[in-house]
């Protein structure tokens, strides 16, 4: 039985969901995306109660990937997982890859999204990845939890440098 559980955070356009697959793939990990459990069809936003729901069924088994957003919802997951990568890259970055996602779906929808949430880019969605307006929401649920286990990646080279060492320790 595989007893990995990994959450990945980090601003929009960082690559999450990218390296989730990635390690999925590379430790047999069953992936969850955050955008799968807040999100319904067309964009219709799943209740506090059911994205709770949701994530403490996934946080009461092992071998888990959870990527994307976290919230006061998330301590469960937090708490249970083995290691917490935190793509903490700089806001140029993020908005460059928000834009290369962007290009990719234009139009269509993600592959860990529902149905109807095709993907969209607009200016206020651009300022946020730049200005790395989630970072400091992401802090504080870090500090607000007393999270210890979080290795904080900070450029897409250094994920590449270290990523090898991390999975091996885990």
């Amino acid at each position: 039985m595989n007893n990995k559980n990994i959450v990945v955070i980090g601003i929009s356009g960082t690559g999450k969901s990218t390296l989730s697959r990635r390690l999925a793939l590379l430790m047999g990990l069953t992936l969850h995306h955050m955008d799968s459990i807040i999100w319904s069809e067309n964009w219709v936003e799943s209740t506090e109660e059911e994205i709770i729901s949701s994530l403490d069924k996934i946080a009461n088994t092992n071998g888990w990937i959870v990527e994307g957003w976290i919230d006061q919802y998330s301590k469960t997951i937090l708490e249970r997982a083995n290691l917490i990568l935190y793509l903490d890259y700089p806001g140029w970055l993020a908005m460059w890859g928000g834009i290369q996602r962007w290009w990719s779906y234009r139009g269509k929808k993600r592959p860990e999204m529902p149905n109807g949430c095709h993907e969209s880019l607009d200016l206020k969605f651009l300022q946020t990845m730049f200005y790395r307006k989630e970072r400091p929401h992401i802090e504080k649920i870090l500090t607000q939890f007393n999270v210890i286990n979080v290795h904080r990646i900070m450029s897409r080279n250094e994920l590449e440098r270290c990523l090898p060492r991390i999975v091996k320790e885990l």
